[in-house]
Parts: C-alpha cells; sequence; structure tokens
C-alpha cells in the first residue's frame, strides 16, 4: 500500500513565533561556537536582508542564513560538534549520510520541521539554521566565467540527479525542452554519486588556495544561469564585517552591506507586494521542542 499523500501546511502566527524563538537560540549558540574558534562568520541573504530593513525577521521568512569562508566553514564542521550544546545537532553530508545538500544546517534536537522536497528522507529534520559556505571564485575574465559556469553546470547535475519526477516535466513544455530534461537525468543517474560528488568538491575548490578577488556560494547558485552569474561578488563585499542587530542581538555582517543587498535584491527597501509576504518553505509537519528559550 502506497504511503498517503503529504499535504503542506500553514504555520499559524504563533507557530512562527515559536520557530522563530527556536531559531534565535540557534544562532546565538552559532555565534558562541564560532567565537569560541575564532570563525568569521555572517548573517547572509534574507536574514542580513531581516537585519537591514526590519532589525530582525522578516515577518513571513521561516530561515536563519549564515556564511562563512570556506576554511572556516571546514573547521566549523571539524572543531564544532565538541562544543556544541547536547541540544543542538550539526548535519552535513558527513554527519547525515542521507542529507544531501553541500552546505550545514544546525538542527534542533526534540523538534521537527519536515519540508515538502524532503519530507521522505531518512534524515535529521529539526527546526534548523542554513550555514553556507562561500568559495574563492575568479572574478573577471574567461577564466571566471569558466569557474563559475562549471559550478553552475555540476549544481544542475546534481539536481537534476536527484529528481523525484526523474527529468519527466509537463505537456506544457516544448519537446525539446522535455526530450533533454529527460536525457539529462538519464545521463546523471549514470554518473555514480560519488564520483559526482568529488568531481563537484574538486571544481569549487579549483582557487580554494590562492587569495580571491571575488567569492560566491558556489553550492547554492540558482539555477537560472543569468542570475547565477550575477552573485560572484568582490571579496570587499564580503569582508570585513561590521555588526548589524538581529532581534536585539548584535552579530557579524557585510560591512557592504548595501551593495550585498542591491546585488541580491535590487530596491531592497522596498517591501514586495502582499501576495509575495509569504513563506518559501513548505511545511508537512511542524513541532517546537518542549523546551525553547526565549
Amino acid at each position: 500500500m502506497n504511503p498517503p499523500p503529504l499535504r503542506a501546511m500553514t504555520l499559524s502566527p504563533s507557530e512562527i513565533e515559536a520557530l522563530h524563538a527556536v531559531q534565535k537560540e540557534l544562532l546565538r549558540e552559532l555565534a558562541r561556537v564560532c567565537g569560541a574558534l575564532g570563525l568569521r562568520y555572517q548573517i547572509a541573504a534574507g536574514t542580513l536582508l531581516g537585519a537591514v530593513r526590519h532589525q530582525g525577521f522578516i515577518p513571513w521568512d521561516c530561515d536563519i542564513d549564515v556564511a562563512l569562508p570556506r576554511p572556516d566553514f571546514e573547521r566549523l564542521l571539524r572543531e564544532a560538534p565538541a562544543l556544541l550544546d547536547a541540544r543542538c545537532f550539526l548535519q552535513h553530508r558527513g554527519s547525515d549520510p542521507a542529507f544531501r545538500k553541500r552546505i550545514a544546517t544546525l538542527r534542533r534536537h526534540g523538534s521537527e520541521f519536515r519540508q515538502i522536497g524532503v519530507a521522505h528522507l531518512p534524515m535529521h529534520h529539526g527546526i534548523h539554521i542554513d550555514i553556507f559556505p562561500f568559495d574563492a571564485v575568479r572574478g573577471a575574465g574567461w577564466l571566471g566565467h569558466l569557474h563559475l559556469w562549471g559550478a553552475w553546470l555540476l549544481r544542475l547535475g546534481h539536481r537534476v540527479a536527484n529528481d523525484p519526477a526523474q527529468g519527466r516535466i509537463g505537456p506544457g513544455h516544448p519537446r525539446w525542452r522535455r526530450v533533454g530534461a529527460r536525457a539529462g537525468y538519464l545521463l546523471a543517474r549514470l554518473t555514480p554519486a560519488g564520483a559526482r560528488g568529488r568531481l563537484y568538491d574538486a571544481w569549487l575548490g579549483t582557487w580554494g588556495a590562492a587569495p580571491p578577488s571575488h567569492v560566491a556560494c558556489l553550492v547554492s547558485l540558482p539555477l537560472q544561469w543569468r542570475r547565477a552569474r550575477r552573485l560572484a561578488r568582490p571579496l570587499e563585499e564580503f569582508l570585513p564585517t561590521r555588526p548589524l542587530l538581529f532581534e536585539g542581538h548584535a552579530f557579524p555582517a557585510p560591512a557592504a552591506y548595501d551593495a550585498v543587498l542591491t546585488r541580491l535584491y535590487g530596491d531592497y527597501r522596498e517591501l514586495p507586494p502582499p501576495a509575495l509576504r509569504v513563506p518559501r518553505h513548505i511545511v508537512t509537519r511542524f513541532r517546537p521542542p518542549a523546551d525553547t528559550a526565549s
């Protein structure tokens, strides 16, 4: 017998408040550990936008984003577990084999935030915050474009290989796109996952040893190439950092946050239309822990 289909749920205002309380707790714990290890972390993406525009969460947002340079990210994976509160779990491909992403998350034991795209995976589904590595990339010139394009192509291949629809897209798409999507899926599946992963990691670190002129979060590039190629930012837009208030606490943020947010969102101080002020995470189950700090 097939399991019943997953149903999306809409979090109530009180549930969003409970979710945010746990995520703030996780962010403070991550900040404590990064401080103890001397790691350069910063709030990023929607969390940075929330800090600048709202001095806290974007009201309809359901996550926290943190970024580290690749060397600091790798140290975090190795050294943080020994320092973390026992209620927390640092999830990455090495600590949770069912976790497919190349980022890390800090999750809360005794909670549940099950997202519809990965709800079936036998991995830790606790409430979490996302932790992104930023890799060195070449800025201008053909080498920079090649590095970024290769990372984007490998990410696309990884996404295609794990497509639940197995490359089948709807009849509303042109025939060439439907054939290409199916062929791409079959080709990606012919390549062993371990080999794909090793190639991906090697390509990401192509210029990791050289002082970078630019950085980018290569493991989470948008699937649209036109957007992806704009996200390699000059190093001075990533470091140094300055403190910004987020929900009453100061956290490191890019000193050039205006340039960063303009690159990501355009006129970022303008609120989106009301119809777009909705959580982007689709959840099938939510349960906060019994002992959340305020």
